[in-house]
């Protein structure tokens, strides 16, 4: 009857989830906050909507209703919320256009992902960048 088994093994999932992006991606502290926000709500939402249908069902009928609408409130919360971390995850890992006057585009974000920029392409716009500072 208590959900905490279920709980567990959703934060521990989470956890890793968020330790892969930390340590896969290039990220401000800021969006890695909002990456954390996004993962760790819809579970906790999940579960506290659960043990709110489960703990008001044996009291009084207005208090079941009560339970009830929380429940059906907050579990589309929660999708909504990880839609919302499906489209962060596209927006964070997109590719970026690289290169003046060249058509090329890389997912630079990523750490484990190495370019070897054969062309001079990244070399020419780091020092363009250089040169208007």
């Amino acid at each position: 009857d208590v959900p905490f088994p279920a709980f567990s093994c959703v934060v521990i999932f989470t956890a890793c989830a968020w330790v892969l992006a930390r340590l896969d991606l290039y990220l401000s502290r800021r969006i890695l906050a909002v990456a954390g926000f996004l993962l760790v709500l819809p579970p906790a939402i999940v579960t506290l909507s659960f043990s709110l249908h489960r703990g008001f069902s044996k009291v009084p009928q207005p208090m079941t209703h009560l339970a009830t609408a929380f429940y059906r409130c907050l579990v589309p919360l929660a999708f909504f919320l990880h839609i919302l971390w499906i489209i962060f995850t596209l927006f964070v890992g997109r590719a970026k256009k690289r290169g003046s006057g060249i058509d090329m585009a890389l997912p630079t974000t990523f750490r484990s992902v190495l370019f070897l920029d054969v062309f001079g392409w990244l070399a020419e716009e780091s020092e363009q960048d250089l040169d208007e500072e």
